[in-house]
């Protein structure tokens, strides 16, 4: 499959797979989880590597599962999970107890990729949450960081005052919402676009 490098020097494919229903008694996502692995299963036989999950999905776990499940090497994928970000963790400690629990539920020691699920108002908050993301990279548990559904000036905010710079901005972007000004924005800074529901 083809791939495209983030700034951090880490290959992307171009291809990955959603995981929001995945897990879920009829894969309807606010139900019960049911730990049934069968999409995943049959979207890494056919070649899927770049796996998207999120704290707000609560099916962590069933990813983890069908990753050891699969029998790869835990090198083989690349694992993007999000933490929550408007009304979700804003406390140092908050930040880190959650990446903590999404690395056990991944069953993995480090996570490919982290992104900021949703920005809030006080960018300076958002910063500070930022910040507890570069100091896992730092050690090694997190590969990459980036945000998700940004608009360019709450980039531009983390490019200016960030250590690390975000690799990834994924955002929603189909045929009927391109967002070119935000593509633009993230290509003019070395910002990956990465669509979800393409």
């Amino acid at each position: 499959m083809k791939t495209i490098k983030l700034n951090n020097g880490i290959e992307l494919p171009l291809i990955g797979i959603g995981t929001n229903t995945f897990g879920k008694v009829d894969n309807l996502f606010f139900a019960d989880l049911n730990y049934d692995t069968k999409e995943l299963e049959y979207a890494i036989r056919n070649g899927y590597r770049l796996i998207d999950t999120a704290i707000a999905y609560r099916n962590e776990k069933v990813i983890g599962k069908a990753v050891v499940e699969s029998g790869l090497a835990r090198s083989d994928f690349i694992i993007t999970t999000k933490i929550p970000g408007r009304d979700g963790y804003i406390k140092e400690h908050e930040v880190r107890k959650a990446i903590e629990q999404s690395l056990t539920n991944l069953q993995t020691d480090y996570i490919d990729i982290v992104l900021i699920h949703h920005p809030w108002q006080n960018l300076e908050e958002i910063l500070q949450v930022y910040q507890v993301l570069e100091s896992f990279v730092e050690s090694g548990q997190i590969k990459t960081i980036g945000v998700s559904n940004f608009k360019n000036n709450q980039l531009q905010y983390l490019l200016d005052n960030a250590k690390i710079k975000p690799a990834i901005n994924q955002i929603a972007s189909y045929p009927s919402k391109w967002q070119d000004d935000l593509v633009t924005f993230g290509q003019d800074n070395g910002v990956v676009i990465e669509a979800w529901s393409p």
